[in-house]
């Protein structure tokens, strides 16, 4: 049922029917309409572009870090049964959306990939956190700004702020406690995005030493764990 209204301890509902709650939980989203009732706003975004490309999928998971390109972002090649996803991803504040959707479409062209018969798809992504409760709102995964700067990803910071919102509510435990390690963890994926944006023409440089880093194995797994 679409919420079309929230006011004090109430929401409307198709723009007809009010409820009250005493919890609210606003897991809905990139364009959260919870984020939006609680003034809170949203700076820290993710522009992405992609394409399903019909075909049978040999190709392996491919990630390209090319700061001529994509800035700070970066594109991908993922495979599935019957098509690959390819797309690319950045924080439109750094380079604008209409200049990497250009980029994006040489560097498919260069890539050689066919897009004629590709379903195309464009999403923004928030990973602009300003915190998970509120009184008695709480916000989840991406409404929360919880996904990743750096790397996307989302799924697992909402399946946590989800358990941590219902634990909170069900046993009153502070969030700021539970949250602790995965913010610990953003916190180091955004550092290292801030070295990026800062890095200007030694950005690739970066990326280079980091794959270089990586073939050491202690470096390898404290990457790992602090990026995923």
């Amino acid at each position: 049922t679409q919420v079309t209204g929230i006011k004090d301890n109430t929401i409307e509902v198709n723009r007809s029917e009010t409820y009250g709650f005493r919890y609210l939980v606003g897991a809905d989203g990139v364009s959260s309409l919870v984020r939006r009732h609680l003034k809170i706003p949203l700076k820290k975004r993710i522009v992405t572009f992609q394409y399903l490309i019909p075909g049978n999928a040999e190709n392996h998971m491919e990630v390209f870090l090319d700061s001529g390109n994509f800035h700070a972002g970066y594109a991908w090649i993922f495979p599935h049964s019957n098509y690959l996803a390819v797309g690319c991803g950045a924080d439109p504040r750094k380079i604008s959306p209409d200049v990497l959707k250009e980029n994006f479409h040489k560097w498919l062209q260069e890539k050689g990939l066919d897009i004629s018969n590709a379903e195309y798809q464009s999403f923004p992504l928030s990973y602009d956190y300003r915190g998970l409760r509120f009184n008695n709102i709480f916000l989840a995964g991406e409404a929360a700004g919880l996904s990743s700067g750096l790397t996307g990803e989302g799924i697992y910071p909402a399946l946590v702020s989800g358990q941590i919102t219902a634990h909170s509510i069900i046993y009153d435990i502070p969030v700021e406690i539970s949250m602790k390690s995965m913010l610990h963890y953003k916190r180091v994926q955004e550092n290292y995005l801030n070295v990026l944006y800062a890095a200007g023409p030694f950005r690739d440089y970066i990326f280079n030493m980091t794959l270089w880093a990586m073939n050491n194995k202690s470096v390898r797994e404290y990457i790992t764990e602090g990026f995923s």
